[in-house]
């Protein structure tokens, strides 16, 4: 034991505490808490110690640090963000005779300040003697949620009543067996639901105990991390327990060991004891002055039966609490990444049993079969196949999607993804057994990419008349057996632009440390533009780039099309800034970036630079005209761009389409777990009409997969919104496209209208994505008559076949044919162009606002329709 451990009376005494900023302000909220007199040294102030200052409750001594401060101290702490500040106080404080502290540094200490749990009068001090202060803090929250609140009203009571003991009984055996009664017995529980003056009279009086408080508690779906403060204590202060079978064996060995474990566990045909008795055997106990829980699993008030229990109490007049637990539903649903609710997905959540009423009554399957609506059905296994039907035959077609989720949140956790044709036989084939929860609706179909929890495989079952994505099991596995498997599957995709996927996002463990740094650092705030940017870098859709663009890589991309090192790369990716925007940040080597006020990321700063825009207009566009939206961006930026690095610290974005949000890590996953190789990626920023369909699907007739990726990032103000655009994908895909052979994803960068350089940029990005195919129509990434109808197509005939790995599929104009009467191209329909029927995206939205329906050999009646709602409800246009 290096440090010997002491609690410090410093009630009057002045403290010194040298530093202004936050470290040092929550050192002297903790030292104002024991009643000290502290001193405060720092030459600035932040806002909660001026608040501090303001209200009285500490000095101030400005200026730089000087040892004459020391003077009259009884302890010091310093806690500025300088280390040779912090080392001349403790050289001072040493020589004054002075105990002192250094902030996260125990080699100049004296003494350590522990991790505080605070009962008070009860206190706990946790420390590690500097050497591991995250250990440290993880005991402090473990024992936080251990000790109830009300011990510092126990602790108070009891040494009121400590004179008292001592007089009634002369031995030290006598008053500990007193004491271990107390806090073993109905006072603790009384004081525990802060009746302190009863348990007073108790202790005093000895008058007779009413029996204690039956309490009802939910255990959760089964993962112990889920039990709530109150759950945990109760059962570790109880003297029976009686626990159902949904109650999983881990809680179980959370239970008190001393404690009597009685079983009242219903299961379909098996053991099943009578509600009736369970009732009778919690009034016997309470009776008898036992601390009695009843425990169930999820929660008690939710087809738990805790309703009856509860008046069934009530009328012998024991006194009851209920702890509530997290639902089967919610736990299960969260654990299987089911959204119970989705903003584009489901509005109404319809919780209800999957067994037969008691009474014989039917559910109201008109009012289930809502196509809004996430239904959740408790105990469905002997009635699977019969839900199902009835769904499917009062409004929900047969492919809708189901998910079955056996044993949630558990070990042994199953999530089987299905329909409502298919899921009952997938069930049965997968043999599972209860407990389990039967989940319909739209948002189980995420499930795919949201699930977490566990190490899942995915399979599938094929089903050739099903709508949905695939059938897949997530079946807990070996971790290794997992890891080799993706491994080898993510391997067999096309590599990387530049031959590595970048990963700027700050892992999960390491966020809380960057914002602090952030915290620190001079802030500017994002445009829309360098937001989507700085996504695209971080996430790896632009690899190989490892932030925004460095002078030397910016010329040779105007020039050449090239980075400094020869990579091929179409256009500029830079970070603007103007004079202004220069002095703020002045000599930083790192900034922090915000969005909405909100820091998300840091730039490490290697350089500025001063933009020249003229060329890059031309170079980029082709033209230096103001009525070109991309020369227009050009000409709106700063005069300056910064270059470096960056890290993404928050990479939660957006709050929208969080469901078809790939990065192209989650991508290339989606695609080895559909067993894909050869992808195609289309790409577009209109609502999809026949002509896509067509080139989509002809597409789709020579690879695995098919990824539909319309771009959501920043575009003209007069482009259809993106989330009209992909409800209409949403229409159209669901109906129409073979679901075991598609993918809609979403593409999150800014349009720059720079078409043949674009179609480029674009085909690198879906190469990322894992894509070995993009597809190329006519005048991608144009705008107006600035480019020829297939520049974008033959700028790739101009590359090496080592500049770009991915296979550009280009195709000629296509458009409904009114002599063949379907859709065709010049290269398989032999008549006029006055055949054939063709709408710029313009003329289409045009007649909208004319209120005309594009013809429906144009685009599907479905589409027209939204559009049209679009329109009506001036959301759009």
């Amino acid at each position: 034991m290096h440090w010997y451990p002491v609690f410090w009376n410093l009630r009057g005494h002045s403290v010194l505490v040298v530093g202004g900023g936050k470290v040092a302000a929550r050192k002297v909220k903790a030292l104002l808490r024991s009643g000290a007199s502290v001193c405060v040294a720092a030459e600035r102030l932040g806002a909660e110690l001026r608040d501090e200052l303001e209200a009285g409750r500490i000095a101030h001594v400005a200026g730089r640090y000087a040892g004459d401060v020391l003077r009259g101290q009884h302890l010091a702490i310093a806690a500025t963000d300088d280390p040779d500040t912090n080392r001349r106080v403790a050289v001072d404080a040493r020589a004054a005779g002075v105990p002192v502290n250094v902030a996260d540094d125990p080699q100049h200490c004296d003494f350590i300040l522990p991790a505080i749990v605070d009962r008070s009068p009860l206190l706990v001090a946790i420390s590690s003697g500097g050497q591991a202060p995250m250990l440290a803090r993880h005991v402090k929250t473990w024992i936080e949620a251990r000790l109830p609140c009300s011990l510092s009203s126990a602790a108070e009571l009891m040494g009121g009543l400590r004179e008292r003991v001592k007089a009634r009984f002369s031995t030290l055996p006598a008053r500990r067996a007193f004491w271990e009664r107390v806090l073993g017995g109905p006072e603790l529980t009384l004081i525990d639901a802060h009746r302190v003056r009863d348990a007073w009279h108790e202790l005093e009086q000895g008058a007779e105990a009413a029996p204690p408080p039956v309490a009802l508690v939910g255990a959760g779906p089964g993962d112990p991390q889920l039990l709530t403060l109150r759950a945990l204590q109760l059962i570790q202060g109880c003297d029976v327990v009686l626990y159902d079978a949904l109650v999983s064996v881990s809680i179980m060995e959370l239970v008190r060991p001393e404690a009597e474990r009685v079983f009242v566990g219903k299961r379909a045909g098996g053991v099943h004891t009578p509600q009736r008795e369970i009732q009778r055997r919690m009034i016997d106990s309470a009776r008898q002055g036992l601390r009695v829980v009843r425990l169930k699993g999820g929660d008690p008030m939710v087809f738990g039966r805790g309703g009856e229990e509860t008046e069934a109490l009530s009328r012998v007049g024991i006194a009851f609490e209920v702890v509530p637990g997290i639902s089967a539903a919610n736990g299960c649903a969260a654990y299987a990444g089911i959204p119970l609710t989705h903003r584009e997905h489901a509005h109404t959540v319809v919780i209800t049993a999957g067994c037969a009423h008691p009474d014989g009554s039917e559910h109201d399957w008109s009012a289930l079969a809502k196509r809004r609506h996430t239904l959740v059905f408790y105990m469905p296994l002997h009635e699977l196949d019969a839900i199902c039907t009835q769904l499917a035959a009062h409004g929900l077609p047969p492919d809708w999607p189901a998910a079955l989720v056996a044993e949630g949140t558990q070990a042994g956790q199953q999530v089987l993804l299905g329909t409502l044709s298919t899921l009952p036989r997938l069930a049965e084939q997968r043999e599972i057994a209860s407990p389990a929860l039967l989940m319909v609706g739209k948002t189980t179909a995420l499930a795919e990419r949201l699930h977490w929890y566990g190490t899942p495989r995915l399979s599938r079952a094929r089903n050739a008349n099903s709508a949905m994505p695939c059938t897949p099991c997530f079946d807990p596995q070996p971790a290794t057996q997992e890891i080799r498997m993706n491994t080898l599957d993510t391997a067999a995709l096309i590599a990387p632009h530049g031959g590595r996927l970048i990963d700027l996002v700050v892992p999960p463990e390491e966020r809380e440390g960057a914002l602090r740094r952030a915290a620190i650092l001079p802030k500017l705030a994002l445009s829309t533009r360098q937001l989507a940017d700085l996504e695209c870098l971080a996430t790896g859709v632009y690899s190989p780039l490892e932030g925004f663009m460095h002078e030397r890589d910016y010329r040779r991309v105007l020039r050449e099309m090239r980075l400094a090192d020869g990579t091929l790369w179409p256009i500029p990716v830079v970070f603007d800034a103007d004079a202004a925007t220069l002095a703020e940040i002045g000599n930083a080597a790192e900034i922090a970036l915000s969005w909405h006020g909100r820091v998300v990321a840091t730039l490490a700063i290697a350089e500025f630079y001063r933009a020249d825009k003229a060329l890059e207009a031309l170079a980029v566009y082709g033209v230096d005209d103001a009525e070109h939206p991309g020369v227009t961006a050009v000409r709106a930026l700063g005069e300056f761009y910064l270059a470096g690095r960056v890290r993404l610290i928050d990479p939660d974005l957006h709050g929208d389409f969080a469901a078809y949000r790939y990065t192209p890590a989650q991508s290339r996953a989606a695609f080895a777990r559909r067993g894909w190789r050869r992808i195609a990626a289309f790409q577009t920023r209109n609502p999809i009409h026949r002509a896509h369909e067509y080139l989509q699907k002809v597409a789709l007739e020579g690879v695995d997969g098919l990824f539909v990726h319309p771009l959501v990032g920043q575009t003209k103000s007069d482009d259809i919104p993106a989330d009209l655009r992909i409800r209409t994908y949403e229409v159209i895909l669901e109906r129409y496209y073979p679901q075991d052979r598609i993918l809609l994803g979403v593409f999150p960068a800014a349009m720059r209208y720079a078409g043949p350089r674009e179609a480029i940029k674009h085909a690198i990005a879906r190469q990322n994505y894992g894509c070995s195919h993009f597809i190329v129509g006519r005048d991608h990434a144009g705008v107006g008559s600035y480019y020829g109808t297939y520049d974008a197509q033959r700028i790739f005939e101009t590359l090496a076949p080592e500049d770009l790995r991915i296979t550009p599929l280009p195709f000629e104009n296509a458009a409904y044919c009114t002599e063949c009467a379907q859709m065709a191209t010049r290269k398989t329909c032999p008549h006029p162009e006055e055949a054939w029927l063709q709408l710029s995206g313009s003329r289409v939205r045009d007649m909208l606002r004319r209120g005309i329906r594009p013809p429906s050999e144009f685009t599907r009646p479905e589409v027209t329709e939204l559009l049209i709602q679009g329109f009506i409800s001036h959301l759009y246009f």
